[in-house]
This record gives structure tokens, sequence and C-alpha cells, in this order.
């Protein structure tokens, strides 16, 4: 009976210091296994920041060389047979004592092109140098044709409105007096001290 007693005794501390080693154990698995967790979400994270910061600067480089995408929504319309006749390319030549070009001396080329979606481009060419406008500001403007009016009328990105007369030859002269005065958009813009055209340019069709 003794010896059963000491054995069960012998049993019990052997099956206690198993159990309390096998906690240890556990206890040390379980913190080396947060330990490397948490060193490798410090090393996924700043990878991680890394291809974020890589893919902002590759969007930036990607976008540094092209013009802004912004588009008015009222471009791509269908266009009349009347209308079809104007899209083309104009072109005028302008003083750069006119502020309206925005360039030093000499003189610079202000190229207007009327797409078939509806669609326009303002650019100005100054000493070889090509320039959408305010290259910051550029938004691709959009056009229609006022068969009334016999008018070309440009609507900028930024809302402004410019008009242009159609004259027999297929040019387009500026309407200084409705380009000044027609819209609340327009007397804003030019009451800000933004360029206004000193003389009503007549761009001649180029093809």
């Amino acid at each position: 009976m003794v010896n059963l007693y000491k054995y069960s005794i012998k049993t019990w501390v052997v099956v206690t210091a198993i159990v309390g080693l096998s906690l240890i154990t556990g206890c040390d698995h379980a913190n080396k296994f947060q330990d490397l967790e948490k060193h490798s979400e410090e090393f996924r994270q700043p990878e991680l920041q890394q291809s974020e910061e890589g893919k902002k600067l590759t969007d930036v480089a990607g976008r540094a060389s092209l013009p802004p995408t912004n588009k008015p929504t009222s471009h791509k319309l269908k266009l009349s047979k009347t209308a079809e006749n104007i899209v083309g390319r104009y072109r005028v030549l302008i003083d750069c004592q006119d502020a309206f070009v925005q360039c030093e001396k000499g003189t610079a080329e202000f190229i207007l092109n009327l797409l078939p979606d509806g669609s326009a481009h303002r650019i100005f060419v100054h000493m070889g140098k090509v320039t959408y406008a305010k290259s910051h500001e550029y938004r691709e403007d959009a056009w229609v044709y006022d068969h009334d009016l016999n008018q070309v009328i440009l609507i900028r990105g930024s809302g402004i409105q410019f008009y242009y007369n159609v004259g027999e030859d297929g040019s387009l002269t500026m309407d200084l007096n409705k380009i000044a005065n027609f819209t609340p958009e327009n007397r804003q813009f030019f009451a800000e001290g933004n360029p206004f055209p000193e003389q009503a340019y007549t761009l001649v069709r180029m093809s």
C-alpha cells in the first residue's frame, strides 16, 4: 500500500512537471510567434509605404508630360451639316504687346482647333515653343455653332465663352463686345484683370 502511494506521488510529480514544461514552452512559443509577427509587420509596413510612394511618384511622373485631362461635359455633341463645314484649324499672329497672348516680345501664333466631336483646343506658339493657353489651368474646351447668328461659340473649361463671327471666306472674327459682356461669368472674369484681346482678331482657316 505504501509503495503504491509513493508511486502515485512520483507519477503526480512527473505529470505536473511535464504539464508545467509544456505551458512554459507554449507561452515561450506564443511570445516568439508574436515577436516574429510584430517584426514581420514592421518589415512589411515600410515596404508597403515605399510601394505606395513609388506608385504616386510614377503617377506624377507619368502625368507630368501630359496636358490635364479635365473636360467639359458639353462636348461630344452631334454637329449640324453647317457646323461640320466649320471643323478645322484656324490661326492668327498677335503682337506680344497684347497681354492676351502672354509673351514678352515679338509675335505669337494663336491657333484654334475645332474638332468634329465638338471639342476644341487653344494653342499659342511663341518662338518655337508651344503652350496650351495657361498650361497649369488648361482644360479641353468645347464649341457650338449658332445658326441664327452665324457665330462659333467657344466654351472654355472654366465656363468663359468666346464668340467668333463666321465670315464669308470661312474666317473667324472675335466679337469683343459679346465676349466682354454677354455672360456674368465673362464680366467677372475680365473684371478680375484677366487679359482681354486688344482688338477683334480674325483667325484664318488653315485646314
